[in-house]
């Protein structure tokens, strides 16, 4: 930890920080907007740029609001500024990310947006010593080791909140410490059903009595995950109450999925994004839907044929669900690393939807090779995607460019662009 100095700030930039300057250094810094005059200590540092969150505002912005709550850094970092504002900081951060690689004639100049809270339906939550040495549900502390003490996330819906604290009190009750826990995965639908997953680090854990399923709690497991293992791995299922599944109505469709598959947060949200895709998608061309997850994307927006790409066990085993649940006989689920699926047939129409860290650029080069006549990209990261768009730009042309609050209070959003083959 370094000296605290003062540091006004010029913007929001990429990545959600404010920018400011101290000497000659940039100073990236949490918990500031755009003017403002802060007292700030840096918590790294990193080829030649500073790292910090303000600690005492000097002098404040105008679109400065109060968060919600105590632990809004760790979960939505720009709880601190007004909503509209909020979007218009998203619109200018847009501009700087797609400048030169997207033509404006072709950008949607709104950003689709919904409720600022309550949209999330999942939560991944830690646990950290409370009142009297017991496990507490806890967030982490944004550049730091520690952990936050929560008691609800107004991001998350009624539903999981109510649950999680169904949790904590069970926990409490049964003198539970952290160090026998590592993560408590909960998750819901719009029609308010919840399934959770806790992730302990004894294969002897004391099992919960008193979480009782309801008509809105309709299953738990309850898992052992190897503590040698920093990340939260399935070593051993120690037991399992009622359904893992859950089903969400996406476009009039039916959907299974579970707490351990990808599923978008934001349901109302992603709709919207599901009917600009489908603008874009005939029965013509043959589809495909790359990191298709339970298949989502493919089986809602298209009623001919598809092809799913999943490579996680759970997601292709939902997807496969999904797939006889629709009836679709055309369509079929290809359990494959998408990263090096190469069995494209020409002229097809390919659908992505990335993790955060975008395609690869092998990936690109054969889908490029496969000569598909529309390339639809959905993505949680724009700065990745623009990335790869420009690897794209030797065959095709973006003619569409579309932008969702999907993470209100977030520095996040979600973008679709849709890149037509350039005709030989």
């Amino acid at each position: 930890m370094f000296s605290f100095i003062t540091v006004k700030t010029e913007k929001l930039v990429p990545g959600g920080y404010a920018l400011g300057f101290y000497e000659e250094h940039p100073v990236f810094l949490w918990n500031a907007l755009p003017g403002e005059v802060v007292e700030t200590a840096i918590d790294y540092k990193r080829k030649g740029c500073w790292y910090g969150t303000a600690r005492r505002i000097i002098q404040k912005s105008p679109y400065r609001i109060a968060p919600c709550e105590n632990h809004f850094l760790s979960c939505s970092p720009w709880q601190i500024i007004d909503y509209d504002q909020e979007i218009i900081e998203k619109k200018s951060v847009l501009k700087e990310i797609t400048n030169g690689i997207i033509p404006e004639s072709v950008t949607d100049p709104e950003i689709i947006t919904g409720n600022p809270l309550g949209y999330r339906n999942k939560l991944e939550i830690s646990f950290t010593d409370g009142p009297e040495a017991l496990a507490t549900m806890a967030f982490h502390v944004r550049h730091g080791a520690g952990y936050l003490p929560i008691t609800k996330c107004l991001l998350a819906n009624e539903p999981i909140n109510t649950v999680l604290q169904q949790f904590q009190e069970s926990l409490w009750k049964a003198r539970i410490v952290s160090e026998q826990l590592k993560t408590l995965v909960i998750r819901s639908t719009r029609a308010e059903n919840v399934t959770a997953s806790l992730y302990v680090t004894h294969e002897d854990f004391p099992l919960p009595t008193d979480v009782v399923l309801n008509n809105r709690l309709t299953g738990y497991r309850v898992i052992y995950s190897d503590p040698k293992y920093s990340d939260t791995v399935e070593s051993k299922i120690l037991a399992e109450y009622g359904s893992p599944d859950l089903c969400e109505t996406v476009l009039d469709k039916q959907f299974l999925f579970s707490d351990q598959c990808f599923f978008q947060i934001n349901v109302p949200l992603f709709e919207i994004a599901l009917r600009d895709i489908q603008t874009h998608i005939d029965t013509e061309h043959e589809m495909y839907d790359v990191f298709s997850g339970v298949g989502t994307i493919g089986l809602s927006v298209q009623a001919h044929k598809v092809t799913l790409i999943e490579q996680d066990p759970w997601g292709s085993g939902y997807a496969r669900k999904n797939l006889s649940l629709h009836q679709n006989a055309l369509s079929k689920i290809v359990e494959a690393d998408a990263t090096k699926y190469d069995a494209y047939r020409k002229n097809a129409i390919i659908v992505c939807d990335p993790p955060r860290s975008g395609l690869t650029p092998k990936m690109i080069q054969t889908m490029i090779k496969a000569n598909p006549v529309r390339i639809i990209y959905l993505s949680c990261n724009p700065i990745t995607q623009m990335r790869d768009i420009k690897l794209f730009s030797e065959g095709y042309i973006p003619v569409s460019l579309k932008a969702y609050n999907f993470f209100p209070r977030t520095p996040h959003l979600e973008t679709l662009i849709v890149l037509d083959r350039i005709p030989a």
